[in-house]
């Protein structure tokens, strides 16, 4: 857990203290880092938002990144997706494909699509107008391992799109 203090407000004027999250306040404040993610932690559910997974492909020690799920196939029958894991030690728990109708374009938009688990297979049914598509597979330890891999936010920011990696359907 991090916390940082980017501002301060002295005088009635908001006053640059820390905007480069350079100094993490979370051990020094522990009450005030549990309380405010006690905050978040509820205004997301109510929102019924997405929470933050981990990464497998963090360079640093995390626990449990060996045991994330790999996929060892997939197929597209018609608007229906399958994606085969085998779980290395991490039971998944859930499941979504992620979507976009705009694949290629400048303005590309992705978007979430529910998928069930099937015992080792996900599957999902593209909606209409999928262009290009991505499997999100989250485990019992709150990895999240997409296939085909998406590559850092950096690449894309680059002028690179997702749906140069994702998979695609033909038209």
């Amino acid at each position: 857990m991090e916390l940082y203090q980017l501002y301060e407000t002295r005088d009635g004027a908001s006053h640059r203290e820390d905007i480069e999250e350079s100094k993490n306040l979370a051990s020094s404040m522990p009450e005030k880092a549990q309380q405010l993610n006690a905050q978040l932690t509820e205004i997301l559910t109510e929102m019924n938002a997405s929470y933050a997974y981990f990464n497998p492909a963090y360079n640093g020690d995390l626990p449990h990144k060996e045991n994330v799920p790999t996929v060892t196939s997939e197929e597209r029958v018609g608007n229906v997706a399958r994606a085969k894991f085998k779980e290395n030690g991490a039971k998944v728990v859930r499941a979504q494909l992620m979507v976009t109708s705009l694949g290629g374009d400048p303005n590309e938009e992705w978007f979430s699509a529910p998928a069930k688990v099937e015992g080792g297979t996900v599957v999902a049914s593209l909606p209409s107008g999928t262009t290009h598509y991505f499997f999100n597979i989250i485990d019992e330890n709150n990895y999240l391992v997409s296939y085909p891999a998406v590559k850092s936010q950096l690449d894309y920011m680059k002028n690179h799109q997702y749906s140069a990696d994702a998979l695609s359907v033909p038209r």
